[in-house]
């Protein structure tokens, strides 16, 4: 309970730290925030071509198959690869000022959820305009965020602290 109570007295710390990492990340590229929604478009672009006509993958709604399960490896992928990382990359910060250590990687993480959630925007609208439609098992799709956030949130705790010892 004394981490929670902790992390609650930085809450303007830890919300700050995730403004700036959601800033940050396409801070100095032409496009900007754009990339967000590019970024799995293109990728999307990729695959829908190669498998289904290069690799003559037959299956149906193969479009709609790939980003339904490519957005959320791409936020596993890209929270992990960051959150890795992150401790050792503010080694000097956390020389410097006391802070609940457990903000770093969770600022991370949390940030890559509201990448994710906007590019969750894209895969709405793929199914949406496909024609295939929701069926009831979309409503299970908050839990399953809140359980992915979970376990990113974890591995990137034991990484991190790995990653310091490393």
């Amino acid at each position: 309970m004394k981490v929670f109570k902790e992390l609650y007295n930085y809450r303007e710390l830890l919300k700050n730290n995730i403004k700036k990492e959601i800033r940050g990340k396409y801070k100095g590229s032409w496009l900007g925030i754009l990339w967000t929604f590019l970024n799995p478009l293109l990728m999307l672009a990729v695959y829908s071509f190669v498998f289904p006509y290069i690799l003559r993958v037959n299956v149906e709604n193969y479009t709609i198959f790939m980003i339904v399960a490519l957005i959320p490896w791409n936020f596993f992928t890209t929270a992990i690869q960051m959150g890795t990382g992150s401790v050792v990359a503010n080694g000097n910060i956390l020389k410097k000022v006391y802070f609940p250590r457990e903000i770093i990687p969770i600022s991370i993480t949390t940030s890559q959820l509201v990448n994710f959630l906007i590019t969750c925007l894209i895969m709405f609208a793929f199914i949406i305009f496909s024609g295939v439609g929701f069926s009831y098992h979309a409503l299970l799709f908050p839990l399953l965020i809140v359980i992915q956030y979970l376990i990113i949130l974890a591995f990137n705790f034991i990484l991190s602290a790995m990653t310091v010892f490393v």
